[in-house]
């Protein structure tokens, strides 16, 4: 996509998420939910953070906006590119939707990559976490490989792997 291009549709979708976000009467969580995944798909990261965030203030239990928020928290990189305080953020919202599958791997791939541990591993993919990404959704996998790029990761590449099948 060219840079022009790009600029009008990531201008599309802040719009978009801008109208959501102060029409009137209040949000709902579905529409907030709606906006941060759309600006989660543009890459707009703060944003999509802020849609959850207050999807999450409005709904505290809602397992989805927690998983959502992490993956906007990390910003497109790989968790050891992070700082502490975020890291916990990350796996705080994490643990609140521990019961995703989605969010179970991705804590996976968050403490293997932020630790570094893919260095010291041997490079066979343990078998709970081959079985644990056989069971992710095509659509939430593919939300962990575009937005967490760790290849490296054994985790990550138990995801892929899992998807060409």
């Amino acid at each position: 996509m060219s840079g022009q291009r790009f600029r009008d549709v990531h201008a599309e979708v802040v719009q978009f998420a801008d109208t959501i976000h102060n029409r009137e009467p209040a949000r709902t969580v579905d529409d907030l939910m709606h906006a941060g995944h759309v600006l989660l798909a543009s890459r707009s990261y703060a944003e999509a953070a802020r849609c959850f965030t207050e999807a999450i203030t409005e709904e505290p239990a809602r397992a989805e906006a927690h998983f959502a928020l992490a993956l906007a928290l990390l910003q497109g990189q790989r968790p050891h590119r992070h700082g502490e305080a975020t890291l916990r953020r990350v796996e705080g919202h994490l643990h609140a939707a521990s019961g995703l599958v989605e969010s179970r791997v991705l804590e996976l791939l968050v403490a293997e990559d932020s630790r570094l541990a893919w260095r010291h591993a041997p490079p066979q993919i343990p078998s709970h976490v081959t079985a644990l990404a056989r069971e992710l959704p095509v659509d939430r996998a593919v939300l962990i490989l575009t937005h967490v790029p760790a290849p490296e990761a054994r985790t990550w590449r138990a995801i892929e792997q899992a998807q060409e099948r």
